[in-house]
């Protein structure tokens, strides 16, 4: 009968050699003494003591052996087994009837996918995904950001030549990438930063990154003598920004100044402070120290990043100064004048002078107030209070750690507080308080 389309291979039906049986599973197959390797037991028809065998459920084969489900005795007949033919060339399938349940499982290997391979839709990986050859990865390119973005993805921007990745907010430069370390490291608002309380090295590995930063120097000492003395003036300070790559920068964090004694000589000053510094970036000079008084001597401030409060004068005698502020750095000292009454000055801040004093029977003068970086709520550079020998007392510390005159007379001034650069506070008869540390603080976004 004429077949339509391409004739199917058909034939070689063939019934195998006979088998003597023993007590074991497994047995040879061969046709015409040669050994016979059948495509599957579906490809053969077995009869085992007059019953037809299930092939996979009473029988399965291996290569050119039939492999029973159980042992079998000398006993037992295998009647016969016939092969039943080649196995049939089914042609090439149609476009589109290959479905993956046709397929074998591991069937496909990478020797059977081309060289070049487009996918059209999404590519779950469940396990890695290994590079051979040029060892690459490239991912999309664009000149602009990619619209609705989903956290995790990747684009190189052909623009900038940075590569992307978006965090689920924004996306983040993943090409010359910073990383930087020293102090101590926090992270706020978008931006990170290093704190430095005291001297250190701040290290940027890799990258180049606009950052920002304040430096402040440590707060000069007030002073005392036998009366009154001036307040400590403000650690100078430098804000700005600047560019940073990859290298050592030696941070440097001043201390504070001492405060002046009652021994109404040069120790009775309060002790300038310290500078703090970025190297290479700038350095900000210590607060000036407060003056002394003592009988008829009565001494200025002293000059620094802010400067020192004058020291309180008696009737007749001549007025004191407040020693200068650097410019950019701070502001001066205030001064006392003719016939004020053992009054002391306040020490300069960043942000204003200090207090003068002028009316007798009046408190020491206030400190100058210092600046609230970037405002953070944190204020730095206050200067120190001038100390009173009047029922008043001492004048207020600047807001930014300064030090308040004294409370009682005699009596010391106050510290200023540590890792400010506030000045100390001015004493009567006693100490003048010491003046805080400085700090020096770096920040970028991130």
């Amino acid at each position: 009968m004429p077949f339509l389309g391409k004739q199917p291979s058909v034939g070689a039906y063939s019934k195998l050699d006979s088998i003597t049986t023993s007590a074991t599973t497994t047995f040879n197959l061969s046709l015409d003494g040669g050994a016979y390797y059948p495509q599957s037991a579906n490809h053969l028809l077995v009869s085992l003591n007059g019953i037809i065998q299930a092939p996979q459920d009473s029988f399965t084969v291996s290569g050119s052996q039939i492999i029973f489900s159980s042992a079998l005795t000398v006993s037992d007949s295998i009647d016969f087994i016939i092969a039943l033919g080649d196995v049939l060339d089914i042609g090439t399938p149609t476009a589109g009837t290959v479905g993956t349940s046709q397929l074998a499982n591991n069937a496909v290997t990478s020797g059977k996918l081309a060289t070049n391979i487009s996918i059209a839709g999404d590519l779950t990986a469940s396990g890695n995904i290994n590079f051979s050859g040029a060892n690459k990865l490239q991912i999309p390119q664009s000149a602009s950001a990619p619209s609705s973005p989903s956290e995790g993805d990747m684009y190189y921007n052909t623009t900038d030549n940075i590569v992307y990745n978006y965090d689920g907010t924004e996306w983040i430069s993943m090409s010359n990438v910073f990383l930087a370390s020293g102090g101590t490291e926090t992270t706020s608002g978008g931006y990170k930063y290093h704190t430095y309380t005291s001297s250190e090295t701040f290290t940027v590995s890799s990258g180049t990154k606009n950052v920002e930063y304040l430096i402040v120097a440590g707060g000069g000492g007030g002073g005392s003598g036998s009366e009154s003395g001036g307040g400590g003036g403000a650690g100078g300070v430098l804000i700005g920004s600047t560019s940073f790559s990859a290298t050592n920068f030696s941070i440097t964090v001043g201390a504070g100044g001492s405060g002046g004694n009652n021994s109404n000589t040069s120790a009775s000053f309060g002790g300038n402070g310290s500078d703090s510094s970025i190297a290479g970036v700038g350095t900000a000079i210590g607060g000036g120290g407060g003056g002394w008084q003592g009988g008829t001597t009565n001494k200025d401030g002293q000059s620094g990043g802010s400067g020192g409060g004058g020291a309180g004068i008696d009737q007749g005698e001549a007025s004191t100064s407040g020693g200068a502020g650097t410019a950019g750095q701070g502001n001066a000292g205030g001064g006392s004048s003719n016939g004020t009454g053992d009054m002391g000055a306040g020490g300069g801040g960043y942000s204003s002078a200090g207090a003068n004093t002028a009316t007798a029977s009046a408190p020491g003068g206030d400190g100058g107030d210092g600046v609230d970086w970037q405002s953070l709520g944190t204020y730095y550079a206050g200067g120190g209070g001038g100390g009173s020998n009047q029922s008043t007392l001492g004048g207020s510390g600047g807001q930014g750690g300064g030090g308040n005159g004294n409370s009682t007379s005699p009596g010391p001034g106050s510290n200023g507080t540590a890792n400010t650069g506030g000045g100390g506070g001015g004493g009567v008869n006693s100490t003048g308080g010491s003046g805080g540390s400085g700090i020096v603080i770096i920040r970028y976004a991130v």
